[in-house]
């Protein structure tokens, strides 16, 4: 039997990443999407060569800094070849974690689905059979403020769904352009 995580990875390598290239609305423009990255994950991709310090003094307009992370958003990634819509680090270390977790990520016990993702929305169900084979019966909920934009999975307690999800929850309206990335 395949684990959450499996199935999660299967899913990005059947269904995410060979959508990207002909994506009309990709996630690395960093229009509706904010990236979540380490200082070391910062100075990789925008190949910062001063101190943290001094980086700090002159962050890019597109980057904000909180709380020891740095926070991309509303510029296209420095990696991303607009031309091709392809990484250029794809399969390399400088690759941000978050870069692989998206749009499909576990996190504790549950598995949140980004729907502003083309890919996750048209494979959600199939998503959802998966991973019901893989760990039973699932509850689904949409997030009470964005939920055309965020559906979590997790295992249904006693072994009976909490909800039984709709057939429209499939197939969600059009997700909120603005809504914050949920780490």
């Amino acid at each position: 039997m395949k684990s959450a995580a499996a199935v999660i990875a299967s899913f990005q390598r059947e269904h995410v990443i060979p959508h990207c290239p002909r994506c009309s609305h990709p996630c690395c423009a960093l229009t509706d999407v904010v990236l979540d990255l380490s200082f070391a994950e910062v100075r990789g991709l925008y190949q910062i060569t001063s101190s943290k310090k001094v980086f700090e003094r002159a962050l890019p307009s597109s980057i904000r800094a909180q709380g020891g992370r740095y926070y991309a958003h509303g510029a296209p990634c420095p990696a991303f070849d607009t031309a091709a819509q392809s990484c250029r680090v794809y399969g390399t270390a400088t690759k941000p974690r978050g870069c692989s977790d998206f749009p499909v990520y576990e996190d504790g016990d549950a598995v949140t689905v980004d729907l502003r993702c083309e890919a996750a929305r048209a494979h959600l169900p199939a998503l959802r059979a998966q991973l019901v084979a893989a760990v039973g019966v699932l509850d689904e909920r949409r997030d009470d403020d964005f939920p055309d934009t965020f559906v979590t999975f997790t295992r249904a307690r006693g072994g009976r769904p909490s909800a039984v999800p709709s057939a429209a929850s499939a197939q969600p309206s059009s997700p909120s352009a603005h809504a914050p990335r949920r780490r």
